[in-house]
């Protein structure tokens, strides 16, 4: 049997991922095979087979249980290879070291912004999940930020510690409750695709006043656990119910306007830097509750616009929500916004950026880099979310609202920055109907926070919500 995981979805530098990975195949394999895994593979308890205790002598970042499995994984090459480069040009016994011996939380979160940064230049492509985890939560005693010698937490894999001493003393913010959240995100069942499709919905919610598991619930009458390490089964429906995350944001940012029930008149949706994992919010089964929360809406137009995409053949479908049937148009923009709006046109009924990132925008990117790389290459930007071009077409769009959400509150204060001063330079005026708040609907499947300037540790897909409208200031 051929078992399959998403290997390119997980990372963690204190775990062996080889043996996370076997687990997860296990898991797979079980699946298939139509068996329940009721192993409390994730739960706060240890999971691994061996302990992580070789560290890699070459990147200094990642660890193994064993040098087979360390020499097995090939994923890791090419990150080894350039973090081996650094610590050769600067004369340093630990990338981390680029300024010294990390001494304060300042200093590590610096170095961990340089080496990302080099490393998407020397790899000239987005760095992979896995990358970003290993690089934004490298292993070091949480206390005094030591790399050498460390014990892991045995019931998350998620923090470590130089000493006994140092564990006692982070014992009221590595919690209980913590850990458990640790030990879910580094779960194998990560690696695992949710194959729960829900077929059958019910009633809908008042968007504005619920929330994404009252919603989810009301939508489906199915009750997520809230241990969902318990069972493969339990993890599935708990994975399944965040990836209603997206659907229900774009109904929230719907009810920002009123919506006219013309028979010939679709809801145009643009989803703008899209990449292929969107399309996953937008099944079938995402679209019944869309459907269901908008009985008026009898036509739906998804217009997924984003460099990254491959191009694809254009979908029409028919959805049924009860005894009502409702059409869906998805079309797949395989190039960025702007070549976009000079060619089609511009009238969507919301405009909306999941989590962008635009702190690429600007002159400190090639700077920081020649810091460390003056004959490095330019930074080739890989889609179009970093393009101001784009941005300043999209506040162009007047009268739709424009909907971003951000995985945490710097990320989310940083990319609204950067829409004001776009509109203060294009004579545009900004109305923000929902101000960075906590989104409601965000997931529920707890994220690692990758960056490195952010207090917050544990974040959340969709997490905060803004909402826009622009007009011209004239």
């Amino acid at each position: 049997m051929d078992v399959k995981v998403n290997v390119e979805s997980y990372g963690s530098s204190l775990q062996c991922c080889v043996c996370v990975y076997n687990q997860a195949r296990v898991l797979q394999a079980m699946r298939l095979l139509g068996k329940e895994a009721n192993e409390e593979v994730g739960n706060h308890e240890p999971n691994h087979e061996k302990t992580a205790e070789l560290l890699c002598n070459g990147c200094k970042m990642q660890r193994y249980c064993s040098v087979a499995h360390l020499t097995e994984d090939l994923e890791h090459r090419d990150f080894c290879r350039i973090f081996q480069d650094i610590q050769q040009v600067e004369s340093i016994d630990h990338p981390l070291f680029l300024q010294g011996i990390v001494l304060s939380r300042t200093m590590l979160n610096q170095a961990i912004s340089q080496l990302k940064l080099i490393l998407s230049v020397k790899l000239r492509r987005p760095l992979s999940l896995r990358e970003k985890e290993i690089l934004a939560n490298p292993g070091f005693c949480v206390i005094c930020y030591r790399t050498t010698p460390l014990n892991v937490c045995a019931g998350c894999a998620g923090v470590a510690y130089c000493s006994e001493n140092h564990r006692h003393l982070d014992k009221d913010n590595h919690t209980p409750n913590v850990c458990r959240t640790l030990a879910l995100l580094y779960s194998p069942y990560r690696l695992l695709d949710y194959e729960f499709q829900i077929k059958e919905f019910h009633r809908s919610s008042i968007i504005p006043e619920s929330h994404l598991v009252e919603a989810f619930y009301n939508a489906t009458l199915l009750e997520v656990s809230d241990r969902p390490w318990k069972s493969l089964q339990q993890y599935d429906l708990f994975a399944a119910c965040s990836s209603f995350s997206t659907i229900a944001t774009v109904c929230l940012a719907l009810t920002q306007i009123s919506i006219v029930a013309e028979p010939d008149k679709a809801v145009i949706v643009y989803i703008v830097g899209a990449t292929s994992e969107c399309l996953r919010y937008f099944e079938e089964m995402h679209l019944k509750f869309f459907f269901l929360q908008y009985e008026s809406v009898q036509n739906l137009e998804l217009y997924f616009i984003g460099n990254m995409l491959k191009p694809q053949e254009p979908v029409d479908s028919i959805i049924c929500v009860a005894d009502l049937k409702r059409t869906v148009a998805k079309r797949i923009i395989p190039f960025t916004f702007t070549r976009f709006s000079k060619t089609n046109k511009i009238d969507p009924t919301l405009i909306i950026m999941l989590q962008p990132d635009l702190t690429g925008i600007g002159n400190m990117t090639n700077l920081l880099v020649k810091q460390f790389y003056p004959r490095s290459v330019e930074r080739e930007e890989p889609d179009d979310r970093h393009w101001p071009e784009c941005l300043t077409n999209i506040l162009h769009t007047y009268g739709a609202p424009i909907c971003f959400t951000s995985i945490s509150k710097v990320q989310a204060l940083s990319n609204y920055s950067v829409f004001n001063e776009l509109a203060r330079e294009n004579d545009i005026v900004i109305k923000r109907a929902y101000n960075i708040a906590e989104n409601p609907y965000r997931g529920i499947l707890p994220l690692r926070n990758h960056c490195a300037e952010d207090s917050e540790m544990i974040v959340y897909t969709n997490n905060y919500l803004e909402v826009i409208f622009t007009n011209p200031k004239y």
